[in-house]
Parts: C-alpha cells; sequence; structure tokens
C-alpha cells in the first residue's frame, strides 16, 4: 500500500511539472514542427523551369516521345527531358526566380532530376553557363554531371563543358561561390574519388590527358565570363518579372507548344521527303532514257 502510494505521488508530481511548464515552450516547439514539415515539403517541390529565351535552333525530347520537338520560349520543361542545341545556338533556362542556366551551341543536356532537395543536370556534350542564388539550406541540391566528372553546386557563377571528343571536363567559378568537383568514371582511378573545391575566379580541368587534377587562375574558360554578363542581367530581370504559373497552366502550354511544334516538324518531312522523291524520280528518268530518240 505504501508502495502505491508513494508511486501515485511521484506521478502527480510529475504531471504537476509538465502542466506548469510556460505556455511559450509548446508554442516554440509546436511553430518549430510546422516550419520542419513545411521545409522539408517545400526541399521536396520540383523547380519551375521554362524557356526565357531561344536563339539559333534548339530541340528538346520528353522521355516517352520519339521526336524531337522545336524549343519555343516560355516552354515549361519537366524532369528526363533532353535539350540539344546547333551550332551557334543557345538557350536561356530559368529555374523560379531563383537561377538563370544559359545552355550553349552543340550541346546536348539531359533534366535528369529537378527536384530542389536533388537537382541533376546531365551535360553530355557542350556547355553551360550558369547563376544560382544561394540556396536557403543544404537540403537544396543542385548538380551538374558529365561523363567524367560531378560538379556540386553552392550557390554561384559558374561554366561547366565537356568534350566527347577528347573525354574532357572543365569547370569553372567566376566572381562568387564555389563547385564541389569530384572525378568519376575513367577518372575515379587517376585521379581518386575525392571532392576538390574550387573558388571565385578559379578552373580545373579534367581528362585522359591531363596529368594532374589542379585548380589554376581563371584562364582557358574566360571567355565564358562575357556570356555570364547576360546571364546576370537575365537573372535580375527574372526577379522584377518572374510570374508563378499552376501545374495544370503549365501542362496546358507544354502540351500546346510541343504538340505545335511536332506538327509543324511533320509538315516539314513531308514536303522535304516530296522535294527528294521528286529529285530522284528526275534523276531516275535522265538514267533511264536513251541516248538516241530515234533508237
Amino acid at each position: 500500500m505504501n508502495l502505491f502510494l508513494y508511486i501515485s505521488v511521484l506521478l502527480l508530481f510529475a504531471q504537476g511539472n509538465v502542466f506548469a511548464q510556460p505556455e511559450q515552450k509548446y508554442e516554440d516547439i509546436l511553430n518549430n514542427t510546422l516550419k520542419s514539415q513545411s521545409y522539408e515539403h517545400k526541399a521536396e517541390e520540383a523547380w519551375d523551369i521554362r524557356v526565357d529565351s531561344v536563339y539559333g535552333k534548339a530541340y528538346v525530347k520528353s522521355q516517352e516521345a520519339e521526336d524531337w520537338s522545336k524549343i519555343e520560349k516560355d516552354l515549361p520543361l519537366e524532369s528526363d527531358d533532353t535539350i540539344k542545341t546547333n551550332p551557334g545556338a543557345n538557350i536561356v533556362l530559368s529555374f523560379d526566380d531563383k537561377g538563370i542556366v544559359r545552355i550553349e551551341g552543340n550541346t546536348e543536356i539531359e533534366l535528369s532530376s529537378i527536384k530542389k532537395s536533388d537537382s541533376v543536370l546531365n551535360l553530355l556534350k557542350g556547355g553551360l553557363v550558369a547563376k544560382i542564388n544561394h540556396f536557403l539550406d543544404k537540403a537544396f541540391k543542385f548538380k551538374v554531371q558529365t561523363p567524367t566528372a560531378v560538379c556540386a553546386i553552392r550557390g554561384t557563377e559558374f561554366a561547366v563543358e565537356y568534350s566527347s571528343f577528347n573525354d574532357e571536363t572543365g569547370v569553372a567559378v567566376f566572381d562568387e561561390g564555389k563547385v564541389g568537383v569530384t572525378p568519376q568514371h575513367s577518372n575515379v582511378e587517376k585521379f581518386g574519388g575525392f571532392e576538390m573545391i574550387i573558388k571565385e575566379n578559379t578552373e580545373i580541368f579534367l581528362g585522359p590527358k591531363i596529368r594532374k587534377m589542379k585548380k589554376a587562375k581563371l584562364q582557358r574558360m574566360v571567355f565564358h565570363k562575357s556570356r555570364l554578363l547576360e546571364v546576370r542581367k537575365k537573372i535580375k530581370n527574372l526577379r522584377e518579372e518572374w510570374k508563378p504559373l499552376s501545374e495544370k497552366r503549365k501542362l496546358a502550354l507544354r502540351k500546346k507548344i510541343i504538340k505545335q511544334n511536332l506538327i509543324h516538324e511533320g509538315l516539314r518531312k513531308k514536303i522535304r521527303n516530296k522535294k527528294l522523291k521528286k529529285q530522284s524520280d528526275i534523276t531516275r528518268t535522265k538514267r533511264t532514257r536513251p541516248d538516241n530518240p530515234g533508237w
């Protein structure tokens, strides 16, 4: 009986202490929990990626599509879209109102993941120049991956290029930020699998003809700086002009542009095939016509 009474008193005392805690503490706990849940949800959101401008000819193909569609301004892009540009062309992509990526000519790139918590641009060949605002937290990750390196972006002005001809990756950071560069595949055995951080006005190259993974002052990739001026201007205007779109509106706009361009491309192919057939028929007629009409 005494033991039961002793335990009861202890329980009442403990409960009294709990309920005696200030209400503010519970409010703080609740607010922190809500913030954490909201933040985790936000981190899983996808970037709203749209085509800001197009110069020259550029094309996009979704994972399910068989044909390439011509890229136009304002086209919303989705995860697993592959983009390619003709030599001399370029396109500029906006990532919400937080970033600008300029894709250079003769480039092929896949949007492997557009989740803010784990964004991956897979650069198959060519180059890009970008400015991504500093992320709010480490939960937001942005990578550019080439066949021989992974570039972890940490809010910065940077350029990445990959040459499929000599299997070489080049990475540069301009006036702000940093990039973590980790060799992969064929470069791991040669350079090791560790990450090297490059900072302002620095570049690095990795490839079979490069003996050592070494940071250097901006030199070979300095020509990207002129393109960066356009990117800076674009991102400044983006903050002022950005207008969010609902998922429904983005999907409708995407379908309209891609369907329209696929129809136009189909018509162009038909016209081109008719011309080729006509030329082929004329050539065949000339070859089969006898030299002597009276023969």
